[in-house]
């Protein structure tokens, strides 16, 4: 099966049809995640132009309307540290982010880290040999043999574009 094709069964899976998509399903809020009430548009800009430095926002320019915003921060620590100076400014605020749910330090949640090995080193895929070679590693299938086709490929069309 391709890449990009889906079966019925897929789709279904990802998308149940009993659950409905929209506003009775909420979308689920990251971690350090806060709802954020201000009264209009103007709040809300206030508080872009405030956000950097709120200990020294003016109360007085905020709460003429009726709107919120959303506001999303880098972790709980950082969140709290923002929350506790959005409520000294008279912001209702409501953390919406879901409990129990756990913040991840970098963007790695694969649980891979840029320092270890690629994938064809890890696959013990032979980087620096011969196409024929290659190819006859891919033969073999799984993993190792992916890496080893495109690998093969790469270097079969290094050595065509030369041409």
């Amino acid at each position: 099966m391709r890449a990009r094709e889906f079966t019925k069964k897929q789709i279904v899976d990802d998308y149940p049809p009993d659950q409905p998509t929209g506003p009775a399903t909420p979308p689920e809020m990251p971690m350090g995640t806060v709802k954020v009430k201000v009264s209009d548009t103007q709040d809300w800009y206030q508080l872009g132009q405030d956000i950097s430095n709120l200990k020294l926002a003016n109360k007085a320019h905020y709460n003429q309307g009726p709107p919120q915003t959303v506001l999303v921060f880098g972790s709980e620590d950082e969140e709290h540290k923002y929350v506790k100076d959005l409520k000294t400014l008279g912001l209702p605020t409501t953390d919406i982010d879901p409990e129990g749910y756990d913040d991840v330090d970098e963007n790695f949640a694969d649980g891979r880290n840029p320092q270890d090995k690629g994938d064809s080193k890890r696959h013990g895929v032979p980087t620096k040999s011969s196409i024929s070679t290659l190819r006859k590693v891919a033969k073999q299938g799984g993993r190792k043999g992916q890496l080893a086709h495109w690998m093969a490929n790469m270097k079969a069309g290094k050595k065509n574009a030369s041409k």
